[in-house]
């Protein structure tokens, strides 16, 4: 890993934190890590290229940003009409970050594309290395909900970051058996959410590095 430039060392931490989003903060608006490193990495990569005088992209980064650039333009026209100031700045802030989404995505590839097979490995590895982490922390809360009856999230997330949407273990849906005697027994159950701040992201998100490592 030696020799990376602070560019590259930019992308491999915002693609370690991508499912971290319990990491945030709340200081206008809910701001997650992540939203905060992608900002840095495209600031980064666009002042480079202005100092060079570089405004080349490889087709594939081209050709993402402009479907990614369509969708961009569909979220700013759905708003329909907004009338509360609350609502005015949930859209925007939405439209902010889905424009520095879109900026990050495109510039990721154009980089990746330009660091050759050497920079791809490393951005997975450190992709993956963060949707590991997300999930080690899930055993975590089931292990400490289990063993000790203790919700880390509320001692360790919760104190430092007040900008993370849930907490803890989600109760969703119920599990149904039949007892000895063929009674019908329903019980809670628990979704491991990890640093997400849904399951259902969770589960969304392991799908990148499943669908990465099955043989071809």
């Amino acid at each position: 890993m030696r020799g990376q430039s602070r560019t590259e060392w930019l992308l491999f931490a915002a693609l370690l934190t991508t499912t971290w989003h319990k990491i945030a903060w709340n200081p206008f608006g809910r701001v997650m890590l992540v939203d905060i490193l992608q900002a840095a990495f495209v600031v980064a990569v666009l002042w480079t290229r202005v100092g060079r005088r570089d405004d080349r992209l490889p087709a594939s980064a081209v050709a993402l940003g402009g479907l990614l650039a369509f969708l961009l333009v569909a979220a700013f026209l759905s708003a329909g009409n907004i009338d509360s100031v609350e609502g005015v700045q949930q859209w925007s802030k939405g439209i902010v970050l889905l424009a520095i989404r879109v900026a990050f995505t495109v510039l990721a590839v154009a980089t990746i594309v330009r660091g050759g097979r050497r920079l791809l490995e490393a951005s997975l590895l450190w992709s993956v290395l963060g949707v590991a982490v997300c999930a080690g922390w899930g055993l975590l809360q089931l292990a400490a909900h289990y063993a000790l009856g203790v919700d880390i999230d509320k001692l360790l997330i919760d104190p430092l970051f007040a900008g993370a949407g849930t907490s803890g273990l989600i109760v969703g849906g119920t599990a149904s058996a039949l007892d000895a005697n063929g009674g019908l027994v329903q019980s809670a159950i628990l979704r491991v959410p990890g640093l997400t701040n849904d399951p259902n992201h969770l589960g969304v998100l392991l799908v990148v590095p499943i669908a990465l490592m099955a043989p071809r």
